[in-house]
């Protein structure tokens, strides 16, 4: 799993990067407004990703894990083109509503008439992404990290360039960004996928054919969690537009509602959750990790893992969320030049752990088939976001939305980590939250408190030097680094 964790973050770390970079670009070229209406498009389009994908990702995962673990070659052939005949139904259906709904979307939804073509084309990417991702969870579940880690970098790269080239042909609007955000994406995914789809096809058994048995164990894996998923989906769209909505209820005029939409969206949130790179490539590798342990039923096993993971992501975590609020004004400056994202920055940074810790708790509730759960609380609390986010936010503005994303979130981790100690064996302490939190706090007084250039670039690095210096004394005089690293790692931090 470290082995796996470490490739797929290198090239994360990599991805993002770029990424960060073209989003730096894109915000100069059209500013936080048309950030804030691109974000919207793409929300649509995500939604209706959503529920093309219809729950299939993860049965996949789940499914040719389980075979794999019993080292079944033609059942995991079986349950792949179950899964992917289960998408190709879903994604069409999906991609069709897309197509005929895009005028109304764009005109009563986004009104914005020209986001009606970025809309059909995503209509045309939704069959090509999803069975992209259902492949990828094959390839996952599999052990084939390395093979797909160069696909997806390959097609990011990709897409990246396609985009930048688009953007050159679509003018300095919204709406032409849009486009060329979509098409870059439809161009290089449709080129990875058939690529990952001709890998999955090699060594393949002859008595591979794939049966009604295994699509039916797909259906009832997936529609439950495709329900789930929709609802969730549809709750988080319309969260997305209450946010402007309820800004402009609450004294902004409509572009200013939307800059300040698109800060936080476009600016805030890419910065807060970059050094995720690293979780989320944990993530992915612990849903078949704990899918064979638990269809081994290996319970030692699972606890361990579970263990181990919570507290290498309270140390991850609270690393990332002290650095970040250390240096949140200058980093905005640098790649935004916002003063207004560097103090959004500063007050979500915090809520890092919290965050970092949700994700990988509810991946690790997916590798225990806990999808059900996990699903049940994503709704609850989405459904209670709008809610509270249509009592506070036109009355308190953004102070409220902040109120209201740190309540929900916080209540989410509470019911996701209660089912982790029910469902994993895993007994969480204290002590370890306790001691990185410390840490954390000491590295930030110690890098804040020293005075730094009028420079941005000078002052990020000589603070976060400090901070890593501060922050690995405390770490090794507490004996942080003993409890929160896995044994394996702590033997090699005694050793040096």
């Amino acid at each position: 799993i470290l082995k796996h964790t470490l490739l797929l973050t290198a090239a994360s770390v990599l991805l993002r990067l770029m990424g960060m970079a073209f989003q730096v670009y894109l915000a100069a070229r059209i500013g936080a407004g048309g950030v804030g209406m691109v974000q919207l498009v793409l929300s649509v389009v995500t939604f209706a990703l959503t529920l093309g994908l219809a729950g299939a990702r993860v049965a996949a995962m789940s499914l040719c894990a389980e075979a794999h673990g019993a080292h079944d070659r033609a059942g995991v052939c079986r349950a792949l083109d179950a899964c992917l005949g289960y998408v190709l139904v879903t994604s069409l259906a999906a991609a069709a509503a897309l197509f005929f709904l895009a005028p109304v979307l764009s005109v009563r939804v986004l009104h914005e008439p020209q986001a009606m073509q970025s809309l059909r084309l995503g209509a045309g990417l939704l069959p090509v992404s999803c069975v992209s991702l259902v492949l990828g969870g094959y390839f996952t579940a599999t052990g084939q990290v390395v093979r797909l880690t160069v696909v997806d970098a390959c097609e990011r790269v990709v897409c990246l360039g396609l985009t930048f080239l688009l953007l050159q042909l679509c003018g300095r609007d919204a709406a032409g960004a849009g486009f060329a955000l979509i098409g870059g994406d439809l161009l290089a995914c449709s080129a990875a996928t058939a690529v990952l789809y001709a890998f999955s096809r090699r060594g393949r058994p002859q008595n591979a054919r794939g049966g009604a048995s295994c699509a039916i164990r797909v259906r009832k894996l997936a529609v439950p969690l495709a329900l789930s998923d929709a609802l969730r989906a549809a709750l988080r769209v319309t969260e997305q537009f209450l946010i402007p909505w309820g800004l402009m209820r609450a004294g902004l005029d409509e572009q200013a509602a939307m800059a300040a939409y698109g800060t936080v969206m476009g600016m805030v949130f890419p910065a807060l959750m970059f050094p995720a790179a690293l979780l989320y490539a944990l993530i992915d590798l612990l849903i078949p990790e704990l899918a064979a342990c638990r269809a081994q039923n290996r319970r030692a096993r699972l606890a361990s893992v579970t263990e181990q993971c919570l507290r290498a992501g309270l140390l991850f975590g609270s690393f990332t969320a002290g650095l970040l609020f250390t240096l949140a004004p200058e980093l905005t400056q640098l790649l935004f030049e916002s003063p207004d994202a560097g103090l959004l920055l500063r007050v979500f940074a915090p809520m890092v752990l919290m965050l970092y810790m949700d994700a990988l708790v509810d991946g690790m509730l997916k590798g225990l088939s806990e999808q059900a759960a996990t699903a049940r609380y994503n709704t609850l609390t989405s459904a209670l976001d709008v809610v509270l986010l249509l009592v506070f936010l036109p009355k308190c503005g953004m102070k409220g939305y902040i109120f209201v994303f740190f309540t929900t979130h916080a209540v989410n981790f509470a019911l996701s980590l209660r089912r982790l100690v029910l469902s994993g064996g895993c007994r969480p302490e204290l002590a370890p939250l306790l001691r990185t939190a410390l840490c954390a706090a000491a590295a930030c007084a110690g890098a804040l408190l020293l005075p730094v250039p009028n420079a941005a670039a000078a002052a990020i690095a000589l603070r976060a030097a400090v901070f890593l210096a501060v922050w690995t004394l405390s770490a090794l005089v507490t004996g942080t680094l003993e409890t929160c690293l896995p044994p394996s790692l702590r033997t090699a931090a005694r050793v040096r």
